[in-house]
């Protein structure tokens, strides 16, 4: 069996720890009654927002620049829409999130887990 060379796990250990960047991101969101919990989770370009950290989950997409946006029709068809929405900014450090309904607006910010 060959040994890796020192160079080699060093880069290894490199490449896992960029593979490691925060991809969820947890808090709670005010502004809509009672404080409300969030979870959103990144793959790469796309992102899954469930607000309430219940049953409900908004889908969008993430830009290069950070700045992501997604929405969710919760009426089945024939009826009018009933918009959820989320848009934000996403950085290593955290994400700021404003969730809309068309009974409020919710704004806070999450931070990695």
């Amino acid at each position: 069996m060959r040994m890796l060379g020192t160079g080699t796990l060093v880069l290894v250990l490199a490449v896992a720890g960029c593979a490691a960047a925060p991809r969820r991101f947890a808090g709670t969101l005010a502004g809509c009654g009672a404080p409300l919990t969030a979870t959103l989770t990144r793959a790469g370009d796309a992102f899954a927002f469930a607000p309430g950290d219940g049953p409900l989950v908004l889908r969008g997409q993430v830009a290069a620049d950070g700045t992501l946006s997604g929405s969710l029709n919760t009426q089945p068809p024939g009826k009018p829409a009933y918009m959820l929405a989320v848009a934000g900014r996403l950085a290593p450090g955290g994400a700021t999130l404003t969730y809309t309904t068309p009974r409020c607006t919710a704004t806070g910010e999450l931070t990695p887990r």
